[in-house]
């Protein structure tokens, strides 16, 4: 058994893939560049995402990640694009190792033709062989597999007048993973928000979403939802939002709320979700209900500290999968371009929705699995002209 300190001068980025270069506040129009380097270390006790019983396996890996940032500002028009890739060397798996375990390439693009109106623009490739940190909405386990995800989404944005905007936007996904089911999602939203009074706002909302899975079969849903946002004193805020979700002759609810509160140097917030996605790999849709914490606070000048748990419950047609996690985050700014970062992840999967496993009876297993990270992330922001 290695030496704690050992274990972690092995690997990182698992779990900062794509943020690893921050996001830059251009005080003048120009065009910018900030090239990144990241040297980690990453404890994970179970590689494979192994349900408890069946011989989880350990390993330290090292991860270099270059990447690199880019991007133009002027009053009516911001360009942003990033990639970076992790090569990663693992100390018991040598099989593992590889140059290329992760790549995210994104470009955003923001234009207003006028004051009244914004169009934006984002676009994003994952490639990775760990799906499951993926999972974003469901937090379900995906084990070791190659994957890769693109994504298109277009907006717009308008003002009618000083208390009323509209927004509509499209999001096409499409979710690849070797020996799973290819998804596509189509995803239209349509929004219209009213300024109430100084403090409260309402809002209606429509959401499209198609889901199709190979050639399995398709799933449409429509959701209707009413809104209301008030800011209760100048540190709490809060947005509930619900309605009838109306899926292949079903109906059930699609459901979110948030409450924000600010501290002098933090944040703690609650969120609620209860709506309907996918899961990487796995055929026909989900339903989540989700509960998540956040606390975010500056315990220092240069040191943030944050803290995240959160549980969901995953709903398919055969199974069901609860999944609870913690994360826990520091980050010390050492000066401008070197950041330090320690990061810890325990996460408890109870049941499977996988239909292989549901069939062969293991619907029922337990997954649990503990990432302990530290990295050094040097990056050097300048302007090109």
């Amino acid at each position: 058994m290695r030496p704690l300190l050992q274990l972690l001068l092995r690997g990182t980025l698992s779990l900062l893939g794509g943020v690893i270069v921050p996001t830059l506040a251009w005080a003048q129009p120009g065009f910018y560049v900030t090239p990144s380097l990241s040297l980690a270390a990453v404890y994970d006790d179970n590689l494979f995402s192994t349900p408890s019983g069946r011989g989880r396996e350990q390993d330290i890996i090292m991860r270099f990640s270059p990447g690199i940032q880019a991007g133009y500002q002027s009053t009516p028009l911001t360009l942003l694009g990033r990639y970076t890739f992790d090569a990663e060397v693992f100390a018991d798996h040598p099989d593992l190792t590889t140059p290329q375990a992760r790549q995210r390439a994104s470009m955003e693009v923001q234009y207003l033709p006028t004051r009244l109106l914004t169009l934006a623009l984002t676009s994003e490739y994952v490639q990775t062989e760990t799906p499951g940190e993926l999972n974003l909405t469901t937090g379900l386990e995906g084990g070791r597999v190659r994957a890769q995800s693109y994504s298109f989404s277009p907006s717009v944005a308008y003002r009618f007048d000083p208390l009323t905007g509209g927004t509509g936007g499209y999001a096409f996904t499409k979710t690849e993973q070797s020996g799973g089911v290819t998804i596509d999602a189509h995803i239209a939203t349509l929004g219209l928000e009213r300024r109430i009074t100084p403090r409260d706002t309402g809002d209606l909302g429509y959401t499209l979403r198609h889901f199709s899975f190979d050639d399995i079969g398709t799933t449409t849903s429509h959701a209707f939802t009413v809104g209301w946002a008030r800011q209760i004193t100048a540190q709490t805020s809060i947005v509930l939002r619900g309605g009838p979700r109306f899926s292949e002759g079903s109906v059930a609810p699609e459901v979110s709320a948030a409450i924000r509160h600010r501290l002098k140097t933090g944040e703690l917030s609650f969120t609620y979700a209860r709506t309907q996605t996918t899961a990487f790999g796995q055929a026909g849709t989900v339903i989540t209900e989700s509960f998540a914490g956040a606390m975010t606070y500056q315990l220092l000048r240069l040191l943030r500290v944050s803290a995240a748990p959160s549980y969901a419950i995953n709903t398919s047609d055969v199974a069901e999968a609860k999944v609870y996690r913690a994360g826990l985050n520091a980050t010390y700014q050492v000066n401008q371009w070197l950041s330090l970062l320690g990061f810890y992840q325990f996460s408890f999967q109870q049941g499977r929705l996988e239909a292989a496993a549901v069939t062969a009876g293991r619907g029922g297993e337990e997954i649990y699995h503990n990432i302990v990270l530290l990295s050094l992330t040097i990056t050097y922001p300048f302007r090109a002209y």
